[in-house]
């Protein structure tokens, strides 16, 4: 491993799970896209990291301009070759129900 730090990432999987590491993603500065294949779910996820970066805000472990850049880099996809087009990983937290 070369130790260079990873730029983009798509997460197939907005969910809890999904949406949690793209916040965790974008405050760590990379560009991260995301897709689920319900709508509504996907639309939920900006809105959660969005309010999560504001709780950091208050407490003082992010600046607003940290935070407004992390959220920033939160893209929704509306297709699966959205989210995973020219991007190094993707990271999959689909729900499996057989």
């Amino acid at each position: 491993m070369s130790g260079t730090a990873m730029s983009r990432v798509g997460i197939v999987g907005a969910g809890t799970m999904g949406t949690r590491i793209a916040f965790r993603c974008a405050v760590s500065g990379v560009e991260t896209f995301l897709y689920d294949k319900y709508p509504d779910v996907l639309e939920r996820s900006p809105h959660a990291i969005e309010g999560w970066l504001a709780q950091r805000v208050k407490s003082g472990v992010l600046g607003p301009d940290e935070a407004q850049a992390a959220l920033s880099r939160v893209h929704a996809c509306q297709t699966l070759a959205q989210c995973v087009a020219d991007v190094p990983l993707v990271i999959e937290n689909v729900h499996e129900d057989l």
